[in-house]
C-alpha cells in the first residue's frame, strides 16, 4: 500500500513538472490585407529563420488564418512567406478545342511577400495571439 501511494505522489509531481514546463509552441492567429483589402484566398508559412525546425503553413480564408491545436507554431525568428491565388484577369480555353472561356487562377501577391520574402518577425508570447500582415504593394 504504502508503495502505491509513493508511486502515485512520484507521478503526481512528475506532471506538475511537466505542465509547467510549456511546450513552447505558439498559437497565432490574424488577418492578412494586400492594397487594403483582404487576401481572400492563399497561404501564410512561418519558417525558422535558422531553418532549423519545423516550418507551419495554414491556410488564409477571407483575409483571416489561424495556427492552433497540432499546428501551433515554435517560438522564435520566423520568416514569413503569404501567397495568394485568384483570377488574374487574364483568360483561357476551358479545355482543348473548346470556345468556353475561363479566368486564369494564379499568384496575385509579388515575390518579396513569399518566395523572395523580406518579412520577418521574431514571434514570443508576448506577441503571438494576434498577428496582422497588412501589406502595401
Amino acid at each position: 500500500m504504502q508503495h502505491r501511494v509513493c508511486k502515485a505522489w512520484a507521478i503526481a509531481a512528475a506532471l506538475i513538472l511537466l505542465a509547467g514546463c510549456g511546450s513552447g509552441h505558439l498559437a497565432v492567429s490574424g488577418r492578412v490585407t494586400y492594397k487594403g483589402k483582404p487576401v481572400e484566398n492563399g497561404t501564410i508559412a512561418l519558417e525558422p529563420e535558422d531553418r532549423k525546425g519545423p516550418t507551419r503553413e495554414q491556410p488564409i480564408v477571407q483575409g483571416e488564418y489561424r495556427f492552433a491545436g497540432a499546428n501551433t507554431v515554435p517560438a522564435g525568428p520566423k520568416l514569413v512567406r503569404i501567397q495568394a491565388f485568384g483570377p488574374t484577369g487574364k483568360k483561357t480555353s476551358a479545355a482543348p478545342g473548346s470556345s468556353q472561356m475561363v479566368d486564369v487562377i494564379g499568384p496575385l501577391l509579388p515575390e518579396e511577400y513569399n518566395a523572395k520574402s523580406k518579412l520577418r518577425i521574431n514571434l514570443e508570447a508576448s506577441n503571438a495571439s494576434k498577428l496582422d500582415f497588412n501589406l502595401p504593394q
